[in-house]
């Protein structure tokens, strides 16, 4: 059976489509959960509770609406978490309260409308960001600032028609921006400034029709830039 348990294993995984509970009874050894491609609307929360030395969990591809606000407390040592392709309009405040390990965080492909501070605050390991495919029309200035060890931000396929001043400041460890798939117009002069780490950059399929001087300056080890399909007439690139 696909969600079958053994005593002695450290990884669990179940892709039973028919799956609509969380799975109980996992032993207090396990590391890694993956409960993917299931009918999974709700996570109870005490779901995690009893299994302290989890560092992965896999739910993508379920039906999951909402979470529990406590759902990840029992297990601060999580370092990767992925909610990709669920029904999640919102996340409760606290729900990364606890989870400071944090190093891998997916929630693309969800309904996600606003970003709240209170999410990133304690992620000062998160190295990992894939916020794709959401329905963000904004995202907050300073939200991404404690995000100091972040590698790579996915923030393509959404609605963003403009970046608010300092939305990416903080993200001095960033190499890699993907903003493809927006709605994005203009763009202002000190957007990449706080991103001296910036190797790629991807801001094709936007409505760009102008790019302010000297934008590209501060990114001294770009190594990546696209901007196709845009409406740029002219184009000054980075020496």
């Amino acid at each position: 059976a696909p969600c079958s348990l053994q005593p002695d294993a450290t990884r669990f995984v179940c892709t039973e489509p028919t799956l609509s509970t969380f799975p109980t009874g996992l032993p207090p050894t396990t590391v890694a959960i993956s409960v993917e491609f299931t009918a999974l609307a709700t996570v109870p929360p005490t779901a995690l509770a009893g299994l302290p030395r989890l560092q992965e969990l896999h739910l993508s591809s379920n039906r999951l609406a909402i979470l529990p606000e406590g759902l990840l407390r029992p297990v601060p040592t999580l370092r990767v978490l992925d909610l990709t392709d669920n029904l999640l309009a919102d996340l409760p405040a606290g729900i990364f309260t606890g989870t400071s390990l944090l190093q891998h965080l997916v929630l693309r492909g969800n309904r996600l409308r606003v970003l709240q501070p209170s999410w990133f605050q304690h992620l000062s390991q998160l190295e990992w960001l894939d916020l794709a495919a959401n329905a963000l029309v904004e995202v907050p200035p300073m939200v991404f600032h404690p995000l100091r060890s972040l590698r790579s931000l996915d923030l393509s396929h959404n609605r963003l028609a403009s970046l608010a001043p300092g939305m990416l400041e903080g993200l001095r460890a960033l190499e890699r921006l993907d903003l493809e798939g927006n709605r994005l117009g203009t763009l202002l002069p000190a957007t990449f400034a706080p991103l001296p780490a910036l190797r790629l950059l991807f801001l094709q399929d936007n409505e760009l029709q102008a790019l302010p001087d000297g934008i590209f300056l501060p990114l001294r080890h770009l190594h990546v830039l696209d901007l196709a399909q845009n409406r740029l007439r002219a184009l000054e690139l980075p020496p």
